[in-house]
C-alpha cells in the first residue's frame, strides 16, 4: 500500500510538465483548435496560476470561440498576476468591443498605451493600442452625433 507522501508525490506536475503542456496547448491555437486549447490553457493556469502566457492563450482561445465573457476573465487573471502588462489590457479592449461596450474598451486600450512606457520592447502592443485607441474615438464620436 503506497503512502500519503508517495501519493502526493505523483500527483505533481513537473516543471518539463508544463512547458509541454504550454506547448501543446499552443500548437493546437495554432491549428485553430481552440476548444481544446483553451482546455489546456485552463489546466496550465490551474497548475501555475503566476505564468500569464496560460492565462492570455485561456483569453485567445475563447475570444476565438466568441466567449467574450470568459476571455475578459482570463485577462483579468493575467493582468493580476502582472499588473504593469500591456498585452492583457489591448486583448481585454477587442472584447469589449465584441461586447458592445466602447467606452470601456477605449479605457482598456488607453491602459494599455500608458502601460508600455514601463516596459522595453512593446512597440508591436503600443502602436496596436494607439491605433485601436483612435479608431475607437472615432466610433464612440460618431456614435453619439
Amino acid at each position: 500500500m503506497k503512502t500519503e507522501q508517495q501519493l502526493s508525490k505523483k500527483r505533481t506536475v513537473t516543471q518539463g510538465q508544463l512547458e509541454a503542456l504550454y506547448a501543446l496547448a499552443c500548437e493546437l491555437y495554432h491549428s485553430e483548435c481552440y476548444h481544446k486549447a483553451a482546455d489546456l490553457f485552463r489546466l496550465l493556469c490551474f497548475y501555475k496560476p503566476d505564468h500569464i502566457k496560460g492565462w492570455l492563450g485561456l483569453g485567445g482561445s475563447h475570444q476565438r470561440i466568441q466567449n467574450h465573457e470568459a476571455a475578459l476573465s482570463a485577462f483579468i487573471m493575467a493582468s493580476l498576476y502582472d499588473p504593469q502588462n500591456p498585452e492583457p489590457r489591448l486583448y481585454a479592449a477587442h472584447s469589449l468591443i465584441d461586447l458592445k461596450n466602447l467606452p470601456l474598451a477605449l479605457t482598456s486600450a488607453q491602459t494599455a498605451v500608458q502601460l508600455c512606457r514601463y516596459r522595453h520592447n512593446q512597440d508591436r502592443i503600443r502602436v496596436s493600442a494607439e491605433l485601436l485607441c483612435a479608431g475607437l474615438k472615432n466610433a464612440i464620436a460618431q456614435r453619439y452625433e
